[in-house]
C-alpha cells in the first residue's frame, strides 16, 4: 500500500473513531442506564423483595451531617396518597396545543426563559430555541446552538452575570461532554456562547440558577460543583462531595435558601451556605426511597421540593427539617409495582406534574394535606425524559420532552 493511501487510511478510521465517540456513545450511555434500572427492578421483584412504600410506611429517616445536631423528636410517618379518579369538570384541565418537532434525537432537558421562549436539549448534541408564543410559531426551532458534544442533560434560565451585556437573555446548558455552556442573545441579535465551564469528570446531569447569580452543577462524577461570576468570567469553588454515586437532580428550596440533590445511591442531600461568599456544606441526608432518584423539583411555596424514583414512589419533603410529609402512589400501574419516576414539575401554585418510565405523564392537584390525579396526558408515543412550565399569554404552558424525538405543549386552563 503506498504512503498516500495508508495516510488516508488512517484518517477515515480517526473519523470513525470521532463520530462513534460523539454521536453512538451518548444513546449507548443512555441505553445502559435504562437497562441498569430495568434490572434493578426485575430483581427486586425476583428476590421478593420490598416493592414500593405500602400504606403504613416507616418514617423518612433524617440522617444528620458530621456536624449538624440529631433531630430531638422523630418524624411523624408520611401520609400515603393513593391514586383518586380525576375530579369531573365541564373542560379539561389540560388541552394539547402544539407540538415540536425538530430535533434528531431524544428529547431530554427543557427550559423556558422569562420572555416566554423554550429551549430543548437533546441526545443529537444540540440546543433548539423556540419563538414565542409557542402556541403560534412555525415548524422548526428559531435558533440551533451547537457545540455541545453528547446529549444534552439539562437547561435553566439565567440572570445576565456581570461579563454580559444587562440586556442579555441567558441561560446554562450541560452535558455529557462533562462541560457546561453559557448562552447569551442581545435584543435583535442571535445566540453567541459565553463561556465553556469544564471542571467535572463525567457527564453533567442537573443545574440549578442561585438568586445571586451563580450556578450549581450536579455530575455523574459524584460531585457538585458551585460555579460564581467574577467580571472575567465563571470561577468554580472546590467539589461538594457525599454522593456515593452518579448525581442525577437537582432542585432549589427558598426559603431558606439550600439546594437538594437527588442521586443513584438512594439519597438525597441538602447543601445549605450557598449565599454569597458562602462555603457550603451538607446539612442532612434524607432517605426513604428504596434504589435511584432520578428526580426532584421545587414546590411553589418554596419551602418543600418533592423527589421521584426508581421504586415509582413520589415523595414530598420539608428539606429544613428532613421529614418527609406525604407520598404519592403514581397511577397507570399496580400499586405494588409503581413504574420508575423520570421526571417531576411543579406547574402553577398547586399542580405537579409527573413523568414515568412506563410513558405516562400525569398531573396531580395538592392542597395542603391532600393530593388528587387530576388529569393523565396522552400524545407522546413513547417516555417523557423532560419537563419544564412556563407562561403562554393567557395561560400556563406545561412541555414534555420524549424519547419520540417531539416537544409537547400542554395548555393550562384556570
Amino acid at each position: 500500500m503506498g504512503v498516500p493511501a495508508l495516510e488516508m487510511g488512517v484518517v477515515g478510521v480517526s473519523l470513525l473513531l470521532a463520530f462513534a465517540a460523539g454521536v453512538i456513545w451518548p444513546h449507548v450511555r443512555q441505553l445502559y442506564l435504562e437497562l441498569l434500572l430495568s434490572l434493578y427492578t426485575a430483581l427486586r421483584t425476583l428476590l421478593g423483595l420490598p416493592p414500593a412504600p405500602e400504606p403504613e410506611p416507616e418514617p423518612a429517616v433524617l440522617e444528620p451531617a458530621v456536624d449538624a445536631p440529631a433531630p430531638k423528636t422523630s418524624p411523624k410517618p408520611p401520609v400515603v396518597v393513593r391514586r383518586a379518579p380525576p375530579a369531573p369538570s365541564p373542560a379539561p384541565l389540560y388541552a394539547a396545543c402544539g407540538t415540536l418537532a425538530s430535533h434528531d434525537g431524544w428529547v431530554t432537558a427543557l427550559a423556558f426563559l422569562p420572555d416566554g421562549r423554550l429551549v430543548s436539549g437533546s441526545a443529537d448534541a444540540t440546543v433548539r430555541v423556540w419563538p414565542a408564543p409557542l402556541a403560534a410559531c412555525e415548524p422548526g426551532a428559531e435558533f440551533v446552538l451547537e457545540g455541545h458534544v453528547g446529549a444534552v442533560r439539562s437547561l435553566v434560565p439565567l440572570q445576565a452575570p456581570v461579563f454580559a451585556s444587562p440586556a442579555d437573555v441567558c441561560f446554562a446548558s450541560a452535558g455529557d461532554d462533562s462541560t457546561v455552556r453559557i448562552w447569551a442573545c442581545s435584543p435583535g441579535a442571535a445566540w453567541r456562547c459565553l463561556a465553556v465551564l469544564a471542571g467535572h469528570g463525567d457527564a453533567v446531569y442537573a443545574l440549578v440558577a442561585l438568586p445571586d447569580g451563580a450556578l450549581l452543577s450536579a455530575a455523574a462524577d459524584h460531585a457538585l460543583r458551585l460555579w460564581r461570576p467574577q467580571p472575567e468570567g465563571y470561577r468554580c469553588g472546590a467539589a461538594l462531595a457525599g454522593h456515593s454515586d452518579f448525581v442525577l437532580a437537582l432542585a432549589l428550596c427558598a426559603a431558606p435558601l439550600a439546594a437538594v440533590s437527588a442521586g443513584w445511591d438512594a439519597t438525597l442531600r441538602v447543601w445549605e451556605g450557598l449565599g454569597r461568599g458562602g462555603d457550603p456544606a451538607c446539612a442532612r441526608v434524607l432517605r426513604g426511597h428504596v434504589g435511584p432518584v432520578r428526580a426532584v423539583a421545587p414546590l411553589p411555596c418554596g419551602a418543600r421540593v418533592v423527589s421521584g424514583g426508581a421504586d415509582g414512589g413520589v415523595r414530598i419533603w420539608r428539606p429544613a427539617t428532613g421529614v418527609c410529609e406525604r407520598i404519592l402512589v403514581p397511577p397507570g400501574a399496580a400499586p405494588a409495582t409503581p413504574a420508575p419516576i423520570l421526571a417531576l414539575q411543579s406547574v402553577g401554585a398547586d399542580t405537579l406534574a409527573v413523568a414515568a418510565e412506563d410513558g405516562s405523564l400525569c398531573v396531580w392537584a395538592i392542597d395542603g394535606s391532600n393530593a388528587q390525579l387530576a388529569a393523565a396526558l396522552s400524545g407522546h408515543g413513547k417516555r417523557v425524559y423532560a419537563l419544564a412550565a412556563g407562561g403562554m399569554p393567557d395561560a400556563l404552558c406545561l412541555a414534555s420532552g420524549s424519547r419520540d424525538r417531539t416537544v409537547r405543549l400542554w395548555r393550562l386552563s384556570t
